[in-house]
């Protein structure tokens, strides 16, 4: 379904970020992914990067995700990261681990 290293491991269950993207793919209007975070309890939070140099309603958006029909409750993602540029190979492929450790600009828990 997708690479081994993007798999995320929430309260013992494995989630294919690819998977969530797609239910995604037609509700945010810029480039995001789905990652994870370190969490003391789950192991790891479900988490949406988007990239953007914008005002963006987070509110907004973090209701759409609450409210997304096609999510279960554990693929909901726990938090909204804003990022300016996300970080990118030579061929334009978002690099999701470097991204997810460097600084976001603003942060919506859900």
């Amino acid at each position: 379904l997708g690479r081994i290293d993007n798999v995320i491991n929430t309260g013992g269950v494995k989630l294919q970020p690819e998977q969530i993207e797609m239910k995604l793919s037609s509700s945010f209007p810029t480039h995001f992914f789905v990652g994870s975070l370190p969490h003391e309890v789950l192991g790891e939070e479900v988490v949406l990067a988007l990239e953007s140099n914008q005002e963006f309603e987070l509110d907004k958006l973090g209701n759409i995700l609450k409210t997304h029909p096609d999510l279960t409750k554990i693929e909901r993602p726990k938090a909204i990261l804003v990022y300016d540029r996300f970080k990118r190979t030579f061929s334009g492929k978002i690099k999701r681990q470097k991204v997810l450790k460097s600084t976001f600009v603003k942060r919506l828990d859900l």
